[in-house]
């Protein structure tokens, strides 16, 4: 079978709120065959977020301590629980057609996570899953968390690596809603990876898991991709 045409890019840093309306409208072009698949990469500022099942009892930060720390939070379309978003933290969305793939969301899922699990393995690290939790962990501590939203067959959200973020944001709330496990990241084993380079090692892996064709675009030419309805401040952020 001849692999997928997808493209790729690393947006760099952005607000929650700029990915999700980029999200949103890329969702809506591939669903209408107007755009590939597209997986886009980038890291938010800090941010907290719930999911469908949430519980809002998880955040434990009052408004006050949000605000201080600059933490903006959202109630979201993904599945799953509260989870955390922020510096050194890889977010990947990918924006793909399954039923080029396979109509299957459960796979799906465990794609996602056997990305990470040999992009992992690629480092040293034997990471594995968890029969109870979606995810990617080592021992009792998540590396990675899942999220997603499939409607149409059409994927959106994605994937939450910790590479070197301040693990002390996820004291704040009980992430994923798993009070009796921890999280842990890259920097944690001594290991120190710029995201470019973790990005690319993703890259390789989607390519083997998906049987997938990346090509990498630029933020420009995503933004001319999303068209002349995208935001004035979103346009603004490739000038910079």
């Amino acid at each position: 079978m001849l692999p997928k045409f997808v493209y790729a890019v690393n947006y760099g840093n952005s607000r929650f709120e700029e990915m999700w309306k980029i999200q949103k409208q890329l969702h809506l072009a591939r669903q209408q065959k107007r755009n590939p698949d597209i997986l886009i990469f980038t890291e938010h500022e800090h941010v907290y977020t719930f999911g469908k099942s949430s519980n809002q009892n998880h955040l434990l930060a009052n408004e006050d301590e949000l605000n201080k720390k600059g933490i903006e939070t959202f109630e979201i379309d993904r599945g799953g629980d509260i989870t955390y978003h922020g510096p050194g933290q890889i977010v990947c969305y990918p924006i793909i057609n399954l039923s080029d793939y396979s109509e299957d969301i459960h796979k799906y899922l465990r794609n996602l996570e056997e990305v990470i699990i040999r992009t992992l393995s690629s480092l040293n690290i034997k990471s594995t899953r968890n029969s109870d939790y979606t995810g990617v962990w080592f021992e009792n501590e998540k590396i990675a968390a899942i999220g997603v939203k499939v409607s149409r067959w059409i994927t959106m959200h994605g994937f939450a690596f910790n590479n070197f973020p301040d693990l002390t944001f996820f004291d704040r709330i009980i992430p994923c809603g798993i009070f009796h496990k921890g999280v842990t990241s890259l920097k944690q084993f001594g290991i120190e990876i710029p995201n470019l380079e973790l990005i690319n090692l993703f890259k390789k892996y989607f390519t083997e898991v998906f049987n997938m064709e990346i090509v990498p675009i630029s933020k420009k030419e995503l933004i001319k991709i999303l068209g002349s309805s995208i935001l004035e401040t979103e346009s603004e952020l490739i000038k910079n």
